[in-house]
């Protein structure tokens, strides 16, 4: 009880129900689903293609989430060609290219 000078953490009140997709999200994925996966869209080289999407916007408004969705529903298409990774607003280049040869 707050008032008398009990508090109890909400953390460990909270009970965990299941997993909810977040809400209205579902369009977004799908759009980005689809451009990852045309063949339009991926990039053409001789020796293979890359297909990268940034998601760029204010904090807090979903933009790791997205991407999580996305990642997860391409997984089996891409199986281990897949690569996540998350850049500052002035990433360093050469610990960019680091971090993806280490994944």
């Amino acid at each position: 009880d707050p008032v008398h000078g009990e508090h109890v953490n909400s953390k460990e009140a909270t009970h965990h129900v299941g997993v909810q997709l977040p809400i209205g999200r579902e369009n977004d994925t799908k759009v980005l689903v689809e451009m990852l996966s045309s063949n339009d869209f991926c990039c053409k080289t001789e020796k293979g293609g890359a297909s990268i999407i940034s998601i760029v916007g204010k904090g807090g408004i979903g933009k790791m989430t997205l991407a999580n969705m996305v990642f997860n529903e391409v997984e089996q298409q891409f199986v281990e060609r897949r690569w996540w990774v998350c850049l500052s607003e002035r990433p360093n280049h050469k610990d960019l290219v680091r971090q993806i040869l280490r994944e």
